[in-house]
């Protein structure tokens, strides 16, 4: 995209180079490779990504410190906390590396992140009124999914809710800005059912008066996955459709391909 003058984002609640984040700038046999994939994310031409995952540019087994270079591609790195867009407009890239692998939990001390995050991006990808593609994954939705826990799920789920709420600001007010949320698919299979409850004789009975979150596997399910789009273009994204179709169908309604 950078070829045709189109600025990148990525934003995850995981480590910069998790498997979603990294597919959308690394191109490796597996996705543990994780200190390769940052080789990959140094050399891309991505411009702004804020996640974790440090230790995979400092604490190296090749011993080299990717920090510096990222540096002397004339990009400002922060390890420290998410800054005011004023403080970040001088550079011309940015980067953001907040823990040493993984984000903490939003339950358990990442605070307000991801929705920050995803501001801070779209001030800094759109500075010079500048087109702009931005992934944002609100990662750890799948692994409260995998651990069979609705609390954590639901908790992330509420964070990914309010870093959606800043995209669609922006695009309300921008009135070109086509924002789709989706995912890659459904973990858990997870279901709001009535909770079950016991008689005085043991019977148990549900009344639907109160929800559990229930699940049916520790895995991935088949469950249909959503396509919620905001903006011009969405149209093009009813019905269903292979999720590989995503990428072509953004590539048409943006008309990037053309230019390319």
């Amino acid at each position: 995209l950078s070829a045709i003058n189109i600025k990148t984002g990525v934003i995850s609640t995981s480590s910069i180079q998790h498997a979603t984040p990294a597919s959308f700038y690394s191109h490796r046999l597996n996705r543990s490779q994780y200190e390769d994939i940052t080789l990959d994310l140094v050399a891309s031409n991505i411009d702004f990504f804020a996640g974790g995952g440090k230790q995979f540019f400092n604490k190296r087994k090749d011993g080299k410190n990717l920090l510096e270079d990222l540096k002397a591609k004339r990009f400002g790195i922060d390890t420290t906390a998410l800054g005011d867009f004023s403080e970040i407009k001088k550079y011309s890239k940015m980067g953001y590396l907040l823990s040493e692998n993984h984000m903490n939990p939003a339950a358990k001390g990442r605070g307000d992140f991801l929705p920050k995050a995803t501001k801070l991006g779209i001030q800094f990808l759109n500075k010079d009124k500048s087109n702009f593609f931005m992934m944002i994954e609100g990662s750890q939705v799948d692994w409260g999914g995998h651990a069979n826990d609705a609390g954590y799920l639901i908790s992330e789920l509420i964070d990914f809710d309010e870093a959606i709420g800043k995209a669609l600001d922006f695009a309300e007010k921008d009135g070109n800005t086509l924002v789709i949320v989706t995912a890659d698919h459904e973990t858990g299979g997870f279901t709001l059912a009535s909770t079950p409850k016991k008689k005085d004789d043991g019977t148990v009975y549900n009344d639907y008066n109160q929800i559990t979150g229930t699940f049916s596997t520790k895995g991935h399910s088949a469950t249909l996955i959503p396509v919620f789009t905001y903006g011009p273009g969405s149209e093009a994204f009813s019905g269903i459709y292979e999720n590989t179709e995503i990428f072509h169908k953004i590539f048409e309604v943006t008309n990037w391909k053309k230019k390319n």
